[in-house]
């Protein structure tokens, strides 16, 4: 055997250990390292609706504007809620009014009521000692009688005067229920003032928004969205042959379709308990006669970090990569 023959021996032995070894090495890293490309990233999107009715006074901010929570978004014209409260205010001194007279006058009938009581001891008094007078002839009859009848009218007083003050103290108590009532309204006027300032409730981007000023606004009308910058997460779609060796809190590679030069990290937040296919509108019919086995996919929550440099955008294509191992 010449040495040419050898030498290409030699050479398609080491391109088959080659091959080979690239081979189980795909294989290998593929094992430990699962990837997918079916992957796209999401966010919390916030639907910004009022919680009053109104024509739009001022738009403050536009259309995929950064906005931090508590900023004012846009304002509805407050002057018809302010009437509101004014006339609530009102109502409500109103019956703080009613109120104090309704106790003065249990001032009174408690009074009332003491005094009845003195001239009903008085004349229990008095009959008695009539009774015991008249019964030893030390007092005419007719003495006698015009002291109980004195007695009937001291305990017919008595009564009125009691049920005088209960009907004081049912009166307090109604009037201090309409106190209450006219405060809920005032608190209730309050609020639709201050509704009238949108504020955002996310730290985010202003998204598909279209209101105009001058426009008409209705309660819970969604009127734009947000993008919440603080809550961004990748769902990858793994094959059902990955999922065995993927766990909570592994590292992840992420890379985006949407930037050449970008790199993410993320960790695993969650895996799926149902495939992709479970909640599709026509699932798969899987009992019938043509049925061909289709390796499945569940969907791996990732959750990643935005890169101010190169801000994470909802929907973006995304590769993914789990590193197992850890």
């Amino acid at each position: 055997m010449d040495k040419q023959k050898i030498s290409i021996i030699i050479r398609g032995l080491l391109f088959v250990a080659v091959v080979s070894g690239g081979v189980y090495w795909y294989f290998e890293h593929s094992e430990k390292y699962p990837s997918t490309d079916d992957g796209y990233v999401n966010a919390n999107l916030v639907n910004v609706a009022p919680k009053v009715s109104g024509y739009v006074e001022e738009i403050l901010v536009k259309n995929n504007q950064f906005v931090h929570k508590g900023d004012v978004l846009f304002r509805i014209a407050p002057t018809d809620y302010s009437v509101q409260l004014d006339q609530q205010q009102q109502a409500l001194q109103y019956a703080v009014q009613l109120a104090n007279n309704a106790k003065a006058q249990i001032s009174t009938a408690v009074a009332n009521v003491a005094s009845a009581k003195v001239n009903y001891a008085n004349a229990a008094e008095q009959v008695k000692r009539y009774t015991e007078m008249n019964r030893q002839n030390a007092a005419s009859t007719q003495n006698l009688q015009s002291y109980q009848t004195q007695f009937a009218q001291a305990k017919a007083q008595l009564i009125q005067a009691e049920n005088t003050l209960e009907q004081y103290k049912i009166q307090v108590e109604a009037a201090n229920a309409q106190v209450g009532q006219a405060k809920a309204q005032v608190a209730n006027a309050r609020n639709n003032v201050g509704y009238t300032d949108v504020v955002s409730s996310v730290n985010g981007f202003v998204s598909n928004m279209y209101l105009t000023k001058g426009q008409y606004v209705a309660v819970g009308q969604q009127v734009f969205g947000l993008v919440d910058n603080d809550s961004w997460w990748i769902d990858a779609n793994f094959k059902e042959t990955d999922i065995e060796r993927v766990k909570e809190g592994q590292p992840v590679d992420v890379n985006l379709d949407l930037y050449k030069h970008a790199h993410y990290k993320g960790v695993v937040q969650s895996i799926s308990y149902a495939s992709g296919t479970t909640f599709s509108l026509l699932p798969p019919q899987n009992a019938t006669g043509n049925w061909v086995k289709v390796t499945q996919r569940f969907t791996i929550r990732i959750k990643v970090e935005n890169n101010p440099k190169f801000p994470l955008r909802v929907g973006a294509s995304a590769d993914v990569q789990i590193d197992t191992t850890k």
